[in-house]
């Protein structure tokens, strides 16, 4: 088992290039093809987009041909995929976060 942060997607066209996410998708993809794994848990960054199958498509295919199973934490564990991250502006919006001091207010230094 592969167990791997994934490529930054949400952040395409800011800090990570469409090179970046070229490259990492062929490294594991080359992972896949010479190693002995059976299942590369995909999480963390990756699960930020609303549109990582659809953006990381060649990967699964190439997982597929090999048997290999690609999946998040949540669909290893057998629960349902939340992308909460992806929608946290639209949360923010509907469940309004009690305002915070700010650390340096709630230390007395300002």
């Amino acid at each position: 088992m592969l167990i791997v942060d994934g490529p930054m997607t949400y952040m395409l066209g800011y800090r990570y290039t469409v090179e970046n996410l070229a490259s990492a998708l062929e490294n594991l993809k080359r992972i896949i093809a010479e190693t002995p794994v059976e299942t590369v848990i995909l999480d963390h960054h990756f699960m930020r987009d609303l549109n990582y199958r659809t953006l990381a498509s060649p990967l699964y295919k190439a997982a597929r041909s090999r048997k290999v199973k690609v999946l998040s934490a949540a669909e290893y564990l057998g629960r349902k995929v939340e992308i909460l991250e992806a929608v946290r502006p639209e949360l923010y919006k509907q469940f309004k976060p009690k305002t915070r001091r700010k650390p340096r207010e709630r230390l007395g230094l300002e």
